[in-house]
């Protein structure tokens, strides 16, 4: 197997490509890999989360223990040495009275202002050092809960689908895990207010009693205003997040299904909704600015006012003797820095309160159950050889016989669905047996190792033809410098040129994904694409058509040739021309091997060595695995009288367009 290109070469190509095409590329620096110590993506256990929302939390925070504690440490030191610069000065201002009464000498004033310059500098060594490890907490936070929900995500894909829209669990891994992250470096910064607004309060009273009074009536009487309106805040957001949540879904769904809309002339009506459901959404947008300028107005406002109410009850007390003009001014300067924890306290109130409504959606997608369950499974199960076994369901009568390619056929399509899937392992079903052992009791690492099931909405990634039909095994790209996307944007943006073709990495499994290629009819796609295996395929296939992307999914299955393969509805996108040649080269490719296929067209059903037919199941029993009531082959149930052949009969008819018994037995010949 030969290697990958290396970084080096990659960027020299874009060079050379920028040379040849006499486009001159912007200087970029070689950026360093730069990483912190326990601040890297953790995989964090399914059980870790659960629905409580500040478990959760904890559970997040918890990884981030150390530059969380560092932030809170650096905080409370600068919040506290903020306060002692106005100490500090006024301290300098009363030596310097001093000073013309003869009170003082200048080595005095010389020490004071040294001790004033000292403390501003240690500020700056700490607020530069918080800033620093502030942005690593907010982004480990951020990272990790985006890491854990998109691996969530993935391993528990079909409950997600069933218990959520696209665009809510798109928006709650792109933007809530934003405010997350931001929620735990706000906390830290909010510690450190408390620390700081305590210390003044302890300065102020060793200093004037009434003026510390002042202040402690004071802050209660602004944080109880913020108080009161948090709530409407809250409320007015939850909307729009909601209403934000509903846009995206129905943006996902316009641009999943963009070339059906074009077919059937809905655009005019989907753009009706868009501009419906966007009205919504600004509307909410605008009901949540009036709380939020109500917020922004208050911690401007009552800081202002408090300050003149010291400064002014101040300079009473300075007048009458009480208060030096030092400590007026260092109670100004206490005053005008309370302005800042109140600042702080807005900006926590906020990100709490946008993180509470991300912790509710974070929560929300975490508690997701599996429609898989190991809790049966035993390690020592599952040992034996796969394909000398026959796989039943036994409340249904439905046997697959080892080593045979085996058809389900039902009038209901959903219902032969289902049990696919359930023979497959896709949900928990306590009535599947592999041999004489219950599929559930089997880890599912070792059922994946054996049996796979190819559905009829398969994926497609983006990546390489080679890497989408080589599946599970697909090679692990080298990761793209920053410099590398910076110049290779640059280029394709000056020639207005995509690149539609990746770096060659051959492989020696690469005559073994032409075969299953040729076996899925997709050769035309081979030879149609740029570089072959080496072109590249956009995301979710939207490069190539339907039929293209149900064949190259089925390539994949074929490639990956495990002892049992399930595929459903393989053939539904293709044409009938496509389809007869699929179907023979299914036969020639999986002889011998056991196949399960869910299909109702002829032309696949006469291929195979079996079929079972199942009867409709009533609608309120759709949930119900259905039951076998025939089998045979193709030909033979075309001839049965029975209740079976008469299913059978009416299945193929409505495959072929016939309507008839009569009509249907010219199908059989």
């Amino acid at each position: 197997m030969s290697n990958p290109v290396s970084l080096e070469q990659r960027i020299a190509d874009v060079e050379a490509r920028a040379q040849a095409e006499q486009v001159t590329l912007p200087p970029v620096k070689d950026y360093p890999d730069i990483s912190i110590p326990g601040l890297n993506p953790v995989d964090y256990p399914a059980k870790k989360f659960s629905a409580k929302k500040w478990a959760n939390l904890c559970v997040l925070a918890k990884h981030n223990w150390i530059p969380l504690v560092i932030v809170i440490a650096l905080s409370i030191g600068s919040a506290i040495l903020m306060p002692l610069v106005s100490k500090a000065a006024g301290e300098a201002l009363d030596v310097g009275t001093a000073i013309t009464k003869g009170l003082a000498t200048y080595p005095d004033l010389y020490w004071s202002l040294g001790w004033l310059g000292l403390i501003i500098f240690l500020i700056g060594v700490l607020l530069a050092l918080q800033a620093i490890f502030e942005s690593a907490l907010w982004q480990s936070g951020y990272i990790n809960s985006s890491y854990f929900l998109f691996s969530h995500t993935i391993r528990r894909a079909l409950s997600t689908k069933e218990n959520l829209t696209t665009g809510e669990t798109l928006t709650t891994l792109s933007s809530d895990t934003f405010y997350i992250g931001n929620l735990q470096a706000q906390f830290a910064s909010f510690v450190g207010a408390v620390s700081g607004i305590g210390f003044i309060a302890y300065l102020m009273f060793s200093t004037s009693v009434p003026l510390a009074l002042v202040v402690l009536i004071g802050m209660p009487i602004m944080l109880g205003t913020l108080s009161f309106i948090v709530p409407k805040f809250y409320a007015k957001q939850s909307e729009q997040r909601k209403a934000q949540g509903e846009l995206s879904a129905l943006t996902t769904d316009m641009l999943s299904g963009l070339r059906v809309l074009r077919g059937i002339g809905g655009e005019t009506q989907f753009k009706k909704t868009y501009v419906a459901q966007n009205a919504v959404v600004t509307e909410a947008g605008v009901q949540v600015a009036k709380p939020s300028a109500w917020m922004r107005v208050t911690e401007q406002t009552l800081p202002a006012l408090l300050t003149v109410v010291i400064i002014g009850y101040g300079a009473l007390l300075v007048f009458s003797g009480e208060l030096t003009a030092g400590q007026l001014l260092a109670f100004y300067g206490y005053a005008m820095y309370l302005s800042q924890p109140m600042r702080t306290f807005s900006w926590f109130i906020t990100s709490f309160t946008r993180a509470r409504v991300s912790l509710d959606k974070f929560a929300k997608i975490a508690s997701v159950p599996d429609v898989i369950s190991d809790a049966e499974a035993k390690p020592e199960n599952g040992d034996f050889d796969w394909q000398q076994v026959p796989l039943t369901e036994k409340t249904g009568r439905t046997v697959i016989n080892p080593g045979e390619i085996t058809a389900l056929v039902s009038p209901d399509p959903t219902q032969t669905a289902l049990l696919a899937e359930s023979l497959g392992r896709l949900n928990t079903c306590e009535t599947i047996y592999i041999g004489e052992q219950r599929l559930v009791e089997i880890p599912i690492e070792k059922v994946r190792a054996h049996l796979i099931t190819s559905v009829a909405t398969n994926h497609l990634f983006a990546g390489t033809l080679r890497d989408n039909v080589a599946g599970a095994s697909k090679r692990v790209w080298p990761a793209r410098d920053v410099k590398e996307d910076i110049l290779r944007e640059n280029l394709e943006l000056e020639i207005r040129e995509e690149n539609y073709q990746a770096y060659p990495w051959p492989d020696d499994a690469d005559p073994q994904l032409v075969e299953a290629l040729k076996a899925a009819d997709a050769m035309d796609i081979l030879t149609g694409l740029p570089g072959g295996l080496d072109g590249l395929i956009t995301e979710k296939g939207r490069s190539v058509s339907g039929g293209q992307r149900q064949r190259i999914a089925l390539a994949r299955a074929l490639y990956a040739n495990p002892d049992v393969l399930i595929l459903i509805e393989p053939t539904s996108a293709v044409d009938s021309h496509t389809e007869s040649r699929i179907a023979k080269n299914l036969r020639d490719y999986r002889q011998g091997k056991t196949t399960i296929i869910v299909t109702s067209s002829p032309l696949v059903l006469e291929i195979c060595d079996r079929v079972v037919v199942y009867s409709a199941l009533e609608k309120e029993t759709r949930e119900t695995l259905p039951t076998a009531i025939g089998a045979g082959t193709h030909a033979q149930l075309l001839a049965d009288t029975s209740e079976a052949g008469r299913a059978y009969r009416q299945v193929v008819s409505r495959a072929t367009g016939t309507d008839n018994d009569q009509e249907a037995e010219g199908v059989k010949k």
